[in-house]
């Protein structure tokens, strides 16, 4: 009889700690469920004013990262033409420049995503070398201009006094070449250290947003790139007409926003620092090329990344190629500023209002493609016929709205397609399509087809092939669309057919009856 007592006391002190350790629990998600609730009861004014001061160090670096280099990338070609290059070695200047950054960036990626102390001190050394490697190019290209090279002339034939042909073998004589080895290899040394600048910027950041209870995501942040473009322009094209000599204004601006750019990644980097979750695992290179592969099994996803690379080939002629045309139509250096400065606030507005306005599915993101092509089109039209340089505004409001578009539709079409784990290095390889291989067809197709003495055939050319893949992109969206629905109206006939099974039952014969 005790030893059944004792079991019933010790099932009843089990059955007690059971019911206590479930009441905790609820009690635990009734707490949680309160906490969310006063969460949500908060204004979503006092909300957006938390995130705002949350998310400022952020918003200031990729401000300045996107002064920056718009600093730098669309004035290079016209700067490397103004040194005495050609453009066919200005275009193959830039592409290979994009890329040296093309192939650094794995490594970059690999270094930001290891677990390492001091990382704001790698992001200040990249910052230092960056700038001492772009800053002095104007003094190393009249530098390198002064060099003389012992180089051998066609013979010239000459009759003295006598009847004796000589020969004048050699002479003294600058090399162009030269130049053009020296600037390659500076640029070439630059980009591998400013390519390293995003990535951090991103890793960072993103490590941030994850352990916050606001709902923050990093191309909400991303997308202030064009309030930067849009100040780094201006300020590079309003000092760059105060220098008569080759742009060098434009490389004294580069320096201060590099310098804002570094004293503003001390404050992420501390947020990095004070949140405990963001010591979390990063996923590797072969997983996320894994979830890369399973993802590109898609065919939508296959098309979607064509026509990114597609768009960033006319991102790329309307970044490197734009400032060549306005110089051969006697544009200003302040409207050359000025027309990169519309175009980056007008896709920035573009991309905030999308993002609090439009909810984003399939078939509006295959509307938004199709709107964004036809946008470029027209843009590229336009250039072609454009001889006064107050009207490229105008035109470059309308690519700004076809770039807002498209971006920001094609970020929130992969954010839903995807896994939290492998968003970040999904939208490295977006950008890797967009600003590397699209960058480097623009300008080996510019390098080509672009001349002095015909400098609207590239734009014609590019116009006539975009008008012609956005008529593609229609039907294929068309197709897809029809073969959708019919798919559906199978589903539910078959759906219909199973329903209607259940309900009547197997049918009984007299037979089984009797």
């Amino acid at each position: 009889m005790t030893s059944t007592s004792n079991k019933d006391k010790m099932n009843e002190k089990a059955q007690k700690l059971l019911s206590d350790i479930e009441i905790y629990e609820l009690e635990d998600e009734e707490r949680k469920s309160q906490q969310k609730q006063q969460h949500q009861l908060v204004p979503r004014r006092k909300q957006k004013k938390a995130s705002v001061f949350f998310t400022l160090p952020t918003k200031c670096c990729y401000i300045f990262l996107a002064a920056s280099n718009a600093c730098i990338e669309p004035f290079l070609n016209v700067f490397l033409v103004s040194t005495g290059l050609t453009i066919g070695q200005s275009a193959l200047i830039s592409g290979i420049r994009i890329l040296a950054s093309l192939i650094c960036r794995p490594c970059w990626y690999s270094l930001c995503t290891q677990k390492i102390r001091r990382k704001n001190t790698i992001f200040w050394c990249m910052c230092i070398i960056a700038a001492g490697l772009t800053f002095p190019m104007p003094w190393i290209a009249d530098e390198s201009k002064n060099v003389t090279l012992q180089e051998c002339v066609p013979m010239k034939k000459f009759r003295p006094a006598n009847n004796m042909i000589q020969t004048n073998p050699c002479s003294n004589g600058t090399s162009h070449n030269v130049l053009f080895f020296v600037m390659l290899s500076v640029n070439i040394a630059s980009s591998v250290f400013t390519s390293a600048l995003p990535l951090q910027l991103d890793v960072a950041a993103n490590d941030v947003f994850t352990s916050t209870k606001y709902d923050i995501n990093l191309h909400s942040q991303q997308m202030y790139d064009g309030i930067g473009q849009s100040i780094g322009a201006l300020a590079a094209g309003s000092v760059a007409q105060q220098y008569k000599e080759n742009y060098r204004g434009v490389f004294s601006v580069y320096l201060p926003m590099v310098g804002t750019l570094a004293v503003a990644s001390v404050f992420l980097f501390y947020q990095v620092r004070s949140v405990p979750f963001v010591r979390q695992k990063h996923i590797s290179c072969t997983q996320s090329a894994q979830g890369l592969g399973i993802m590109l099994k898609n065919m939508n996803i296959i098309i979607m990344m064509i026509t990114i690379v597609v768009v960033g080939v006319a991102d790329g002629i309307n970044r490197y190629f734009l400032l060549l045309y306005m110089q051969n139509i006697e544009a200003t250096k302040i409207q050359m500023g000025l027309s990169l400065a519309v175009s980056g606030l007008t896709s920035f507005l573009m991309m905030k209002f999308q993002r609090n306005n439009l909810e984003i599915s399939r078939d509006n993101t295959s509307a938004l493609t199709c709107l964004c092509t036809f946008c470029y089109a027209l843009t590229l039209f336009f250039m072609s016929a454009i001889t006064n340089p107050w009207l490229v505004l105008p035109v470059q409001l309308l690519y700004g709205i076809g770039h807002g578009i498209f971006w920001s539709a094609v970020q929130d079409y992969f954010q839903k397609q995807t896994k939290n784990k492998i968003l970040t290095s999904l939208n490295q390889f977006i950008q890797i399509l967009k600003e590397n291989v699209g960058f480097i067809i623009a300008n080996i197709i510019g390098g080509v087809l672009y001349s002095n003495d015909k400098s609207s055939f590239l734009f014609q050319v590019t116009s006539f092939f975009y008008f012609g893949f956005t008529i593609m992109l229609v039907l294929l969206s068309l197709v897809c669309y029809v073969y959708r629905k019919c798919t559906k109206q199978r589903k539910g006939r078959i759906n219909n057919n199973k329903d209607k099974r259940i309900q009547d039952g197997p049918k009984l014969m007299v037979t089984d009856l009797e």
